[in-house]
């Protein structure tokens, strides 16, 4: 296992949003498993640390586009395709992220942390936006 330090940036950023949302997954299943006596306050807790997720997320997606921008990082490889697609090439789910990335000429994981923070303000809607552009772009 490579050491924290050795990831590129962009890992790295993916790494620490990865641990946030296993760490927000065990506490959800803590809550869940909590005595009827401590749930109510556990249901609290929970609350009060989504609350202050999307400002704090917000806050950091606005810290990482600056510093991405002061690094030239947010240039994506390649050529800008003619019209929008899903990619083939960058993708994780449908290629949706991958797509808007290279039709936008940015860097893939930029579109992606929006997306989260998109889903973390309002999941049901980023859901059914991201399922509408798999069914409507094509595959490049």
């Amino acid at each position: 296992m490579k050491k924290f330090s050795r990831y590129t940036p962009a890992a790295r950023v993916g790494i620490v949003v990865g641990v946030a949302l296993v760490a927000i997954g065990v506490i959800g299943l803590v809550v869940d498993r909590a005595s009827v006596v401590l749930w109510w306050t556990a249901i609290d807790a929970v609350c009060i640390v989504f609350d202050a997720l999307f400002p704090v997320s917000l806050v950091a997606l606005i810290v990482y586009l600056i510093w991405a921008y002061r690094k030239e990082a947010l240039v994506a490889q390649g050529p800008r395709p003619t019209n929008l697609v899903r990619s083939s090439v960058d993708w994780r789910i449908a290629g949706v992220c991958g797509g808007l990335a290279r039709w936008w000429a940015i860097d893939s994981l930029t579109v992606r942390i929006i997306v989260l923070l998109l889903f973390v303000a309002s999941p049901a809607l980023t859901v059914f936006i991201y399922l509408i552009l798999t069914l409507i772009l094509p595959r490049a």
